[in-house]
């Protein structure tokens, strides 16, 4: 049987990040650590790949550059928010980059492995039990014994299913297409370095947006196209994402026929919810993301940034209950701009049509105010975010 002090569970950017984050604040434990993923990097993750500047930020922390990680991404300098015939825009160099999940997250993955983390892929985890103060996990190789899991495994993930957890179901959900840019908006898209939102959907139910993203895949420009629906209301009607997603293509002139449509759930973070249980703890989707946008990268390596350190201190002091994980998560910069994001996406999903406009307007006109502060700042006062040097 192997003994490790650390299992984390899932090789995304949750558990890689607090991989990484674990072994530049301990390298001690390098040795003590074991990364568990169940399938093979590259895999195949439906995702909008957005890394904004609080991913940015989470990459500093963690020591990586762009460079570093060798990532093709395209920047976003051009925002175009659009409700109706109403519209606006917000121009802010680099505000954001488009990556391909299935190629960020085996960077990420080489990453763990040059800092001489042990990561195990194609190896699931098919059962987990807790006894005598230790985690016994069963794997196709083998039973790890562990002191401490974290469990980074999604919105689905075997590890939250083991714990047993009191929590109410606060599941988003997504659809999306990669495509050449063939018509006039995917061009536009691509080569003025352009993201669309647009939530004249919610006339349709969705409590989300459509969005156009430019994208690059195997060196050639692409655009993402997809629907998110957050379902902070869930007793409301559901919308149909498929035909949602298959009306905006046809707008668009793209024949639904032609693109291969993925989907996938993401769980949003609950402010009451509860996310550990003595010995281990949940990161990242598994513990939830934001449901305003859908935001998940840039959230799941600022949660591994963040709660790494806790990991250490807990492990140092011998106390390993986590008696106060969920209501340190709760009041840390992470969880309050995490509560702050339920509490918009409550508000802005919430309402009657009429309401919609009204904030709407308002909403563009804030923008436009703030604009300025943001390019100075770049994010740092108004996302609720530390400095770059500041970072546990």
């Amino acid at each position: 049987m192997l003994t490790r002090t650390v299992v984390v569970v899932g090789a995304g950017p949750a558990g890689c990040a607090f991989a990484l984050a674990m072994a530049r604040k301990a390298p001690g434990l390098v040795g003590e650590m074991l990364l568990l993923e169940k399938a093979v990097h590259p895999r195949e993750k439906p995702c909008g790949g957005g890394v904004t500047i609080i991913g940015e930020r989470a990459l500093r922390a963690l020591g990586l550059t762009w460079d570093d990680l060798n990532v093709p991404s395209v920047p976003v300098h051009h925002l175009r928010f659009v409700y109706e015939s109403r519209a606006f825009s917000w121009d802010v160099p680099y505000i954001f980059r488009v990556i391909r999940r299935p190629v960020f997250d085996a960077a990420l993955a080489a990453q763990v492995r040059k800092r001489g983390v042990a990561l195990w892929e194609q190896c699931p985890v098919q059962g987990m039990t807790y006894e005598g103060g230790w985690w016994y996990l069963d794997t196709p190789r083998g039973t790890v014994r562990a002191r401490v899991v974290v469990g980074a495994d999604g919105a689905k993930g075997v590890v939250r299913k083991a714990l047993r957890l009191p929590n109410r179901r606060h599941v988003s959900r997504l659809v999306e297409v990669f495509m050449p840019p063939e018509d006039p908006l995917a061009r536009e898209t691509v080569h003025h370095h352009t993201a669309w939102f647009d939530f004249t959907p919610i006339h349709h139910h969705v409590q989300g947006y459509v969005w156009d993203f430019p994208a690059v895949e195997d060196g050639h420009p692409v655009v993402n196209r997809g629907v998110f629906d957050s379902r902070v209301w869930s007793h409301r009607p559901r919308a149909n994402l498929a035909d949602i997603l298959h009306t905006m293509l046809r707008e668009r002139g793209v024949s639904p026929n032609r693109v291969r449509v993925m989907g996938h759930p993401e769980r949003w973070y609950d402010p009451r919810g509860v996310y550990s249980r003595p010995g281990a703890l949940l990161i990242g989707e598994a513990a939830g993301i934001e449901p305003m946008l859908g935001e998940g990268i840039s959230f799941a390596l600022w949660y591994g940034v963040t709660v790494a350190p806790w990991v250490i201190e807990a492990l140092e002091r011998g106390d390993l209950s986590f008696a106060d994980y969920n209501a340190r998560l709760r009041f840390s910069e992470l969880g309050r701009h995490l509560t702050l994001r339920v509490r918009l996406a409550q508000f802005a999903y919430a309402r009657s049509p009429a309401f919609v406009r009204f904030w709407w307007t308002s909403l563009g006109r804030f923008l436009q105010v703030y604009k300025y502060k943001v390019l100075r700042d770049m994010g740092r006062e108004n996302l609720g975010l530390p400095a770059a040097g500041d970072w546990p």
